[in-house]
């Protein structure tokens, strides 16, 4: 799965710089200032992608039913 998605990287990055006007366009990547932003975004998603797999299989004790806010949270 992780070599579908280079290749579908690679082939859209190949296809923006052949069509006259592209949905992203190739010149952003010269600014340092958006590599950076960029790179921090895909970060933050896969750091966030990584909490939402891992954190089910935590050993987290359940809440005390007198907690205030458990039936708020057990409509979850």
């Amino acid at each position: 799965m992780l070599g579908v998605g280079v290749l579908s990287l690679a082939l859209f990055c190949w296809v923006e710089t052949k069509v006259r006007e592209p949905i992203l366009p190739m010149s952003l990547f010269k600014s340092p200032t958006f590599v950076a932003v960029a790179v921090s975004l895909c970060l933050g998603w896969m750091s966030f992608g990584m909490y939402q797999f891992y954190f089910p299989h935590l050993s987290v004790p359940p809440l005390p039913p007198y907690f205030p806010l458990s039936p708020c949270i057990n409509l979850f």
